[in-house]
């Protein structure tokens, strides 16, 4: 299809088409196409014979995406909620048909990093660090500054 073909010659295209003109009677009634080969006389004429509106877009070229915007909403919530830590646990949770570089890029997608924060657990203080703390203890009743 010509790149530069607009609605109203798409409509003289079909509408000669439907009526038995030919090709030639076609090109010659457009004035800016008369370069327009059958090939592309055919196209158009197959593409728009049954639509009325002549600046429809056709379909959609490339493959769907894997996550969903339901999906990715999906793998938020369960990211803020906690019940998984990182894309990875994600992935083997919800999305096991899925690699975990498309489960990191939806979560960008998002304005989310590939992780939730998960505060760590104190550790037990060792003896050494309890002795250094009740030497502070001790020192600060002592002077009875605070330090």
């Amino acid at each position: 299809m010509a790149p530069t073909t607009t609605a109203a010659e798409k409509a003289v295209i079909c509408t000669m088409k439907k009526s038995g003109c030919s090709h030639d009677e076609i090109r010659a009634a457009l004035l800016h196409h008369h370069s327009l080969s059958n090939r592309q006389i055919n196209r158009i004429f197959k593409r728009y014979a049954g639509k009325e509106n002549y600046d429809e877009v056709g379909h959609s070229t490339g493959r769907p995406p894997k996550l969903t915007p339901r999906a990715r909403r999906v793998a938020l919530r369960h990211l803020a909620n906690g019940d998984a830590r990182n894309a990875t646990e994600l992935r083997n949770e919800y999305f096991p048909d899925v690699s975990v570089d498309t489960v990191k890029s939806a979560l960008r997608m998002e304005g989310r990093h590939a992780y939730s924060w998960v505060p760590k657990v104190m550790a037990i203080p060792t003896r050494r660090i309890l002795c250094s703390l009740i030497k502070y203890a001790i020192l600060r009743d002592l002077l009875h500054v605070s330090l």
